[in-house]
């Protein structure tokens, strides 16, 4: 079977659930240049605790959950995500 998106590492790590493992920081590329050099520095971005559960899944538009709250009255929010 194939995946939409497989091989999109963002993805990847999300459907295997290894987001705790791979993803503690986040780091950028810092490109300045200096007249036709360019030079190429990485740095990491604050911490942002993006490696927990909660990230696995997207959230639903609230919404959509408050109308589902207002029809069936259970919370259809996904976990970690509730208010």
């Amino acid at each position: 079977m194939e995946f939409a998106f497989e091989g999109h590492r963002f993805f990847d790590v999300r459907r295997w659930k290894i987001l705790d493992q791979t993803d503690k920081f986040v780091t950028g590329m810092r490109i300045t240049k200096e007249g036709s050099n360019l030079t190429f520095s990485r740095f990491k971005f604050a911490n942002r605790n993006a490696w927990s559960n909660k990230y696995l899944l997207y959230p639903i538009d609230q919404a959509e959950v408050d109308k589902m709250i207002n029809l069936t009255g259970q919370n259809w929010q996904n976990p970690g995500w509730l208010d």
